[in-house]
């Protein structure tokens, strides 16, 4: 096996029933997928892998990917994360914490038992019900992000405090300074994780906002901008691929592409004529 030119960094949102709701995968087609990187000996790896890499540090064999979740929804533990402990697949979560609240661990999909599954909303309906208290059973809770953390295959990183705009229209520099530094400390406190990795909502930033990120202690920032993942990427910068096709072919040509940089440069290119 080679070495890795670039990692493809894949950005998935929701893996639940509702077949062709907004960013979301069926449980069968995200399985699917966890099949084929498991089939083809697909390394998967947290972010605190990926950095040495980016900087230089560290080489990685061929076929590496890194798998991401964006929001923290209910359906990442329902659905999601039975999966990935099934195939051995390692994901990062990006939690908004002032979503997340008390409670005890809801029952997965496939577990043994006869225990109701929770009822998970749309996107629409998810979007529309957080920041309202007692609607945080549509995100994931402390003790199942515990839970997720102590398997070994979760990471869990900050998507800010409260999930409101970055940008120059938004929030103030000292408000962004509050959102991630409450999100940070929240995640560090209550899952003893040490908290370095962020990703924008929506992918919306400022420089302001890279500046602030950085004195609050991030060492790296995620964006939802398309691209490959190589030495010498700005770790305030890192692209991602956002997975919204279930087919397997899909997949595996959008991993082929952004594992070579220049063929995922000259893809981008392309993209943004059209």
């Amino acid at each position: 096996m080679g070495r890795a030119k670039a990692v493809p960094v894949l950005l998935y949102h929701h893996v639940n029933p509702h077949r062709g709701d907004l960013v979301t995968l069926t449980p069968n087609e995200f399985e699917a997928q966890l099949r084929y990187l498991q089939k083809r000996r697909f390394r998967t790896l947290f972010l605190d892998e990926l950095v040495p890499f980016l900087k230089g540090e560290a080489i990685l064999p061929d076929r590496t990917v890194a798998l991401t979740f964006d929001d923290g929804y209910l359906d990442n533990w329902v659905y999601a994360f039975p999966l990935l402990v099934r195939y051995e697949i390692k994901a990062t979560l990006f939690a908004v914490t002032s979503w997340v609240e008390e409670g005890a661990a809801r029952p997965l999909a496939g577990a043994l038992g006869n225990q109701a599954l929770p009822e998970i909303p749309t996107h629409r309906e998810a979007k529309a019900r957080f920041g309202q208290r007692g609607r945080g059973g549509d995100s994931v809770n402390w003790s199942e992000l515990k839970e997720m953390v102590k398997s070994g295959f979760v990471d869990v990183q900050s998507h800010t405090h409260t999930h409101r705009p970055i940008s120059p229209e938004g929030l103030s520099i000292p408000e962004i300074e509050l959102e991630l530094r409450q999100s940070r400390d929240l995640i560090r406190e209550r899952l003893e994780v040490d908290c370095r990795f962020l990703s924008w909502p929506w992918g919306e930033f400022t420089a302001e906002a890279v500046v602030a990120a950085k004195a609050v202690g991030f060492q790296a920032l995620l964006t939802t901008r398309r691209g490959s993942s190589r030495p010498g990427t700005d770790l305030y910068g890192i692209p991602r691929i956002p997975v919204k096709r279930s087919d397997v072919g899909w997949l595996g040509s959008r991993i082929s592409i952004y594992s070579h940089p220049l063929v995922g440069d000259f893809y981008d290119l392309l993209r943004g004529k059209q």
